[in-house]
């Protein structure tokens, strides 16, 4: 499983339907998908991760030219009060 941060916030990925997928080899396989954009996104340890975004062919503009994107996705700042919101415990034991 991949995660990411709400893809609608990269310019890039607004729009139109967009697989992110960690192969660069899908257009060999599935040929009405196109590569628009390389993304890295750094993880843990200074390392970073890439990723390739697909478009269906009829939805890339003629002449379009790969993207490279590198950590797109907004961070918010938050502070150490609300950085908790949306963690919960439930009340059971295995």
């Amino acid at each position: 499983m991949l995660i990411f941060a709400n893809p609608l916030g990269v310019r890039e990925f607004d729009g139109l339907p967009i697989l992110i997928h960690p192969g660069e080899d899908i257009p060999r396989t599935e040929p009405d998908l196109q590569l628009t954009c390389r993304l890295r996104r750094s993880v843990s340890e200074g390392a970073a991760r890439s990723f390739y975004c697909y478009r269906r062919r009829s939805d890339v503009p003629e002449g379009w030219a790969v993207a490279e994107l590198v950590d797109p996705f907004p961070t918010p700042e938050r502070e150490a009060r609300t950085r908790p919101r949306g963690r919960f415990r439930l009340p059971f034991r295995l």
